[in-house]
């Protein structure tokens, strides 16, 4: 099967509307899904240091109150009821707050001195004040730790059915440091739900130092009382010693979180916060199948549109074609069909006009060869013709610079002419003057690329260093460039550079009508196949084992590899420069103002 220029747009279409496509696709959904993964990170943090911070308040003041109440205790009054109205009068205030004792450690064991119920909540509840001594709990106050002045938590119920949380705060110390006496504050669960009513995105709950549950924001997964709760995320984290983390952890079911603690800073509290890490997966996944199929159809769209567009292109390319027989059986009258509306004209239509210039362009030299047979003789007009007279040179050693600009062919096609001159003169600008400026002399301009020359016409002692050094300086002076030009809202530029040094022919090159100044031979040639292995090797400057030789020890090389050139049998050795030998015998680094190009070491021959 023939395989047309139109079967292959038709599929590098099809083919890069795919990758282009679910490349864009595969991209923004892991882009989503990380960014959908650092949000429910940074909630979970956020959640646990609000929380945090209304406990650590809640608590203090609490404690502030709790000791209050117990100095109060102390006070003698004149009739003793009325110390005990004051107290109930002050706790009534909060209706969250069920009761208020005072026990003192007597013999090793902790004796309640007094305690005072609340009335409303007394009333409310259907409770004595011995119904306090009746807390059903697994984990009672630990009396060891209350002595030792730390403040202690316990979880449970009264009657079996209402919950409570009790909170032991020490209140008067011995002279060796431990408590005597301590306050405990009997409180409804409800009082803590509140904290937790914003923790919508995440479930959260407060932990003590024993990483038991005082509190949570879904009692049914994490109930007041459960043990060893969030331990997984605070084993991940140094067991906790840290006074806050964020971290993935699996828990104690072996679920994957998403997770955050923070520290309350009051009595060993702790909150947690977490969301299973599978929240996320759904995510990706319901927008990997959204995307999936809104990519399908526009790659259908894609290869409908790429069909007609290529055949706006396989046409003219045909018509190409056989006017370009027609030129080779020697009519030179053919000419392609070309708009003249203004605005019309693409590429394609560019590439007919100029191939009627060039049919034009051999009909005039077939003429003009006709023409100038009728007054030479056929053998000097062939010789002519056929470039074989050529005028004589002088042999030299002499180093020889090349330099091209990067993706001048991509920049010419987005800018306008007037732009793309303005920058390339610009450059050359500031490249010959450094040429100048270290005695080369600027042999062509090729376009947008450069060839300089040391060592002719007039070979001078400081040729080597000024060659190099001219390398290097360029390197700082395209930097500099770059600068003005991003600052003028302009594309910077990438080169290439190559230096060689070695034995060619200089002189003029030409006829006696018309000629040049230049310098042919093997080391030009090279000198510009240097340049071209600057793409390869990842770098702009390149040079070859004998600009080394001649630079020893004032340079610093890098042998980057070996590659095989054309018309070379053994490979070519090319070497890096980073700087140069400062007159104190330091390197002087003079680092490439940008990575242009990929290091591609290759031993394939480079044309």
């Amino acid at each position: 099967m023939r395989l047309t220029i139109g079967k292959k747009l038709n599929s590098l279409v099809l083919l890069l509307s795919f990758l282009g496509i679910f490349g864009v696709v595969s991209l923004a959904t892991h882009l989503y899904s990380e960014d959908l993964s650092g949000l429910l990170r940074k909630n979970t943090l956020d959640s646990a240091s609000l929380l945090s911070g209304r406990v650590r308040a809640e608590m203090k003041h609490l404690a502030d109150q709790a000791r209050l109440l117990g100095a109060i205790s102390f006070e003698e009054f004149a009739h003793p009821e009325d110390q005990v109205k004051f107290l109930q009068e002050t706790i009534a205030q909060d209706a969250q707050i069920l009761g208020i004792a005072l026990y003192r450690f007597q013999e090793g064991q902790a004796k309640a001195q007094w305690r005072i119920a609340q009335p409303e909540a007394a009333k409310r509840f259907g409770l004595a004040t011995a119904d306090f001594e009746v807390l059903d709990q697994s984990t009672p106050l630990n009396g060891e730790q209350l002595g030792k002045g730390a403040v202690e938590f316990a979880v449970g119920r009264l009657k079996g059915q209402l919950p409570l949380l009790r909170v032991g705060i020490p209140l008067v110390q011995r002279e060796d440091g431990s408590f005597s006496q301590f306050l405990v504050l009997e409180l409804q669960q409800e009082k803590w739900a509140g904290l937790f009513a914003d923790a919508t995105t995440s479930t959260s709950f407060l932990v003590d130092r024993h990483h038991r549950v005082l509190a949570s924001s879904d009692p049914g997964r994490f109930a007041p009382g459960a043990d060893k709760a969030g331990l997984s995320i605070f084993k991940g984290s140094k067991e906790g010693r840290s006074p806050s983390a964020q971290l993935d952890f699996l828990d104690e079911e072996g679920v994957a979180q998403i997770g955050a603690f923070q520290k309350v800073g009051f009595g060993d509290l702790a909150i947690v916060s977490q969301v299973p890490l599978s929240r996320t997966e759904a995510a990706k996944t319901l927008l990997y199948r959204r995307t999936s199929l809104l990519a399908a159809a526009f790659l259908f769209l894609a290869l409908c549109v790429g069909f007609f567009f290529s055949q706006g292109i396989t046409r003219p390319i045909g018509e190409l074609a056989h006017a370009a027989g027609k030129i080779a059986s020697g009519d030179f009258q053919v000419r392609l069909p070309v708009s003249k509306k203004k605005g019309r004209g693409d590429e394609i239509v560019e590439f007919a006009q100029t191939f009627n210039s060039m049919a034009a362009g051999l009909q005039e030299r077939d003429r003009v060869k006709a023409t100038f047979a009728k007054f030479h003789s056929k053998d000097v007009a062939e010789k002519l013709l056929s470039g074989e007279v050529k005028l004589g040179g002088e042999r030299k050693s002499a180093f020889v610079f090349f330099s091209d600009v990067r993706g001048f062919t991509a920049m010419s096609e987005k800018l306008q002419p007037e732009a793309l001159v303005h920058i390339l003169n610009r450059y050359m600008t500031r490249m010959v003057r450094v040429i100048l400026a270290h005695g080369g002399v600027v042999d062509k301009y090729v376009g947008d690329a450069i060839m300089a020359v040391w060592g002719a016409p007039i070979p001078k002692l400081e040729d080597p260093l000024n060659a190099l050094g001219a390398c290097l300086e360029m390197r700082k002076a395209l930097s500099e460039l770059n600068v003005e030009l991003m600052r003028d809202r302009l594309p910077t530029l990438r080169i290439g550079m190559g230096l060689n040094y070695g034995p060619l022919i200089a002189g003029n090159i030409g006829s006696e009508e018309r000629m040049e100044y230049t310098v042919i031979g093997d080391t030009v040639n090279t000198a510009s196949r240097i340049e071209s292995l600057t793409k390869e090797f990842g770098t702009d400057l390149l040079v070859s084992e004998e600009v080394r030789k001649q630079l020893e020890g004032r340079f610093i090389f890098e042998k980057a590899h070996e590659a095989k050139v054309k018309g070379k049998a053994v490979p070519l050795i090319v070497y890096k420069v980073h700087g140069f030998v400062g007159p104190d015998g330091k390197p002087v680094l003079v680092q490439t103002p940008y990575s242009s190009y990929t290091a591609e070491k290759s031993d394939k021959v480079v044309h």
